[in-house]
């Protein structure tokens, strides 16, 4: 993340070997380089500032105001330690305690805050601002339950088209008869599966488009022979719109800023 530091390369580098690559370097009788000394109090500084400010954060201020967050599916987040828990998640884009073991000299029995590094902290800090919003903690607080594994799958009382964030795909038809609107509609519509997963895909409802596909594959396992349906599902897994959208689900990559640090 120290990328995302400055535009110049130079100073990324350089904040990166101050605070890892260097950190316990042995130097010479002519000692670190002026900048090594400068940069290495700054980051020190800096990240003293942004614990704090982050304590502040999560003790203090959002406990007060995500009181009536919505609560459905575990969406209500009050204690400290869970508003760490969906920033921590959100940053490392996976269950935290479990990303956290790929970093360098990490010890579990140690707070994490006191661990990452100066980029980290900093948008650590961003994503506890933003969710100030209630709207952006129901949001991150869903993706932090699915990357533990914690999000009740399917439930028949959530409507998915206008709430999709809840949805999880699945290869298999897990909650093909459960998922609403579209097993019904799917039930009730005449057209082929194959036009009308179609029609999902041109309407951008991948959702639609992925509970096809779960009923095309029941048509297979209980009409083994069916070469025609057995072809549709080869087309559907080739469409290049559901193909992404489907590898979405598997993203593992670690959160990207969409501005410098200040």
């Amino acid at each position: 993340m120290f990328q995302y530091i400055s535009n110049d390369p130079i100073i990324c580098a350089r904040y990166n070997y101050a605070e890892m690559k260097c950190l316990n370097d042995k130097w010479n009788k002519n000692g670190p380089p002026n900048w090594f000394i400068k940069i290495k109090k700054l980051i020190i500084s800096k990240k003293k500032k942004l614990i704090e400010k982050i304590n502040k954060q999560v003790r203090e201020i959002l406990p007060i105001m995500s009181i009536g967050t919505p609560s459905s599916q575990g969406t209500k987040v009050y204690r400290f330690h869970s508003f760490l828990r969906v920033s921590y998640d959100n940053l490392f884009q996976g269950k935290w305690n479990i990303k956290a073991k790929m970093m360098n000299k990490y010890d579990k029995n140690k707070p994490l805050i006191s661990q990452l590094t100066y980029p980290q902290l900093y948008y650590v800090y961003e994503i506890t601002k933003s969710i100030e919003n209630k709207k952006i903690l129901a949001l991150l607080n869903i993706q932090s339950l699915k990357y533990r594994k914690k999000l009740k799958f399917p439930n028949s009382k959530i409507n998915y088209r206008n709430n999709p964030e809840y949805y999880i795909y699945t290869s298999n038809e897990k909650g093909a008869f459960e998922i609403e609107p579209y097993k019904t509609e799917i039930f009730k519509s005449n057209d082929d599966l194959y036009d009308l997963f179609i029609k999902y895909i041109n309407n951008n409802d991948l959702i639609g488009a992925d509970m096809v596909r779960k009923f095309i594959q029941i048509t297979i396992k209980k009409n083994k022979n069916n070469n025609l349906f057995v072809k549709k599902l080869l087309e559907i897994n080739n469409n290049q719109i559901y193909v992404n959208w489907k590898n979405s689900f598997n993203s593992q990559n670690p959160y990207k800023p969409n501005k410098y640090i200040k």
